[in-house]
């Protein structure tokens, strides 16, 4: 009994490659070490057809392998993963939620369609958020004189506790007890002694230009004479005699 041994053509994939045949209608091709084959068309060269039972597209159903959806149709778009039990692959549309989303970055994201051009458009909203450009058109409309600044602070101002009311709420108490001892007003400080005032305080150099304006203390037979070597200085009488060769002095305590 004869057989017949047929052999299809074959080479290497880099082989197939290099040479990049065309190959016959129905006519196969074998890569030798990775197993793969594809059948020509006889127009299309090796590197624009598919592989067979491999990663090529052009296929409508699973060839080499068994417990699989059988076909592609109605198909496009999903993606293709093993079943929960492990017996076979399947279908399935990847569905990806605003929390996966947000699990995965780390953070909650802004949504760019709340993205503002115009301060002023939606200075009322807190779900809009503006742009650079934005923040530096309104501040310079805004901000261009000192009055103009000068207005806004004071708007921003109004309203807001008086002095009166501050005290009423025993606000300032509550200061002097966070300090420990009760401040003083700094509008009383004083750079001269000239005001005869319990109200007011001086400083340290009007207090030291103060005192040395003053009469140094005396001193007997420093900065004041004595009198034939008698202090001139305590209390009591001071007695002058005259007589022909001597001036008596007497001191009487």
């Amino acid at each position: 009994m004869s057989y017949i041994t047929i052999k299809l053509r074959r080479g290497t994939a880099a082989q197939w490659t290099a040479q990049n045949p065309v190959l016959a209608e129905g006519e196969i091709g074998l890569e030798t070490d990775t197993r793969k084959f594809k059948a020509g068309d006889g127009t299309t060269a090796w590197t624009g057809l598919q592989y067979y039972g491999g990663s090529g597209g052009g296929a409508s159903t699973f060839i080499t392998l068994s417990d699989v959806p059988q076909s592609y149709t109605g198909q496009g778009g999903k993606l293709v993963r093993v079943k929960a039990d492990a017996s076979g692959l399947e279908f399935f549309t990847l569905t990806i939620s605003s929390g996966d989303v947000t699990t995965a970055l780390g953070f909650t994201p802004e949504n760019v369609a709340n993205k503002s051009t115009s301060v002023t458009t939606d200075q009322a909203s807190n779900t809009k958020y503006p742009s650079v450009k934005a923040v530096y058109d309104w501040a310079v409309a805004t901000f261009t004189t000192t009055a103009a600044v000068a207005s806004q602070i004071t708007t921003a101002l109004s309203g807001y506790a008086t002095q009166a009311f501050v005290t009423s709420q025993g606000y300032i108490t509550n200061v002097i007890t966070a300090l420990g001892y009760t401040p003083e007003n700094q509008a009383n400080k004083k750079t001269t002694l000239s005001d005869n005032s319990d109200t007011f305080y001086p400083s340290q150099k009007a207090v030291k230009t103060a005192v040395d304006a003053k009469q140094d203390t005396l001193v007997s037979g420093t900065n004041i004479k004595t009198i034939n070597g008698n202090s001139v200085l305590g209390g009591g009488d001071i007695v002058i005699s005259a007589g022909a060769d001597i001036l008596e002095i007497q001191v009487f305590s």
